[in-house]
């Protein structure tokens, strides 16, 4: 691959900030209504079990009896 061909791919501009925002508009254009809400729902999905998992406390501190007596 030379030069010109690596910056006249599409990939190295989408590196950038504009190339990122113009990939996601495009990603946008390109996918069904029922995609976006798929991706809606994931989304969602994944900020709940992070929300969780951050109100959690660790298993450690919280005296777990699974936690070798050499790590408390």
């Amino acid at each position: 691959m030379t030069k010109a061909e690596l910056y006249a791919h599409p990939g190295w501009q989408w590196c950038t900030p504009e190339g990122a925002r113009q990939q996601v508009l495009l990603a946008g254009l390109q996918s069904t209504l029922i995609e976006k809400l798929q991706w809606l729902e994931d989304a969602e999905t994944l900020l709940l079990q992070m929300q969780t998992h951050q109100t959690r406390p660790p298993a450690a501190a919280s005296g777990d009896a699974n936690t070798p007596p050499c790590m408390s």
